[in-house]
């Protein structure tokens, strides 16, 4: 007899509050955000998993380990970042992309992302994953001037398709593929 899946999927919650390189100024506040979410995530029945302060090699490792132990009665995935970031020219276009600060260096979120994709991951196939983003100077905030706070959140598609969504109404779907979420503090 199989056992019932005691939870929804993983939820890792990756925060950064102190920077040596680049030198950016500390964020003592997104202990809040860890708590917060913590908090929010283990109620609706995930496996919080969290990731505090890691080089950037140490992150993707810790990441990639997270990822092999999602499991096929996992419903969904969820990745909150609250870190530093921003917006940078592409080393191979003239495109740009969105890096987050670690506390020695930088990560493309794109890498981040693309870890859980249906390639690299094949236990979310057909499974919604959100990832959620919360960046001081978020280039999304910056270019669209948005107020953003836990109340009214927004998924950002590629080419800046804006939706306004109530987070729990995302969690209880089961549309396949990638949310974004950006936030900044309102």
């Amino acid at each position: 007899m199989e056992v019932p899946n005691l939870t929804r999927g993983i939820a890792v919650l990756i925060i950064y509050t102190d920077f040596e390189f680049p030198k950016k100024s500390e964020r003592k506040s997104a202990l809040d955000d860890y708590e917060n979410m913590r908090e929010m995530f283990q109620h609706l029945n995930f496996d919080v998993r969290h990731i505090f302060n890691e080089p950037a090699a140490e992150l993707l490792k810790k990441l990639k380990g997270i990822r092999d132990d999602i499991k096929e009665s996992d419903e969904c995935f969820v990745c909150m970042i609250s870190s530093h970031g921003e917006e940078v020219p592409r080393s191979d276009s003239s495109h740009r992309e969105h890096i987050l600060y670690t506390n020695s260096g930088s990560v493309k979120t794109e890498d981040i992302v693309r870890m859980f994709n249906n390639k690299n991951c094949k236990c979310l196939n057909g499974k919604p994953r959100l990832f959620i983003i919360q960046v001081n100077l978020c280039w999304a905030i910056r270019k669209l001037k948005l107020k953003f706070s836990l109340h009214n959140l927004y998924i950002i598609f590629p080419h800046f398709k804006i939706i306004n969504f109530n987070l729990f109404d995302v969690i209880n779907t089961r549309k396949k593929g990638f949310f974004y979420l950006v936030s900044s503090p309102s």
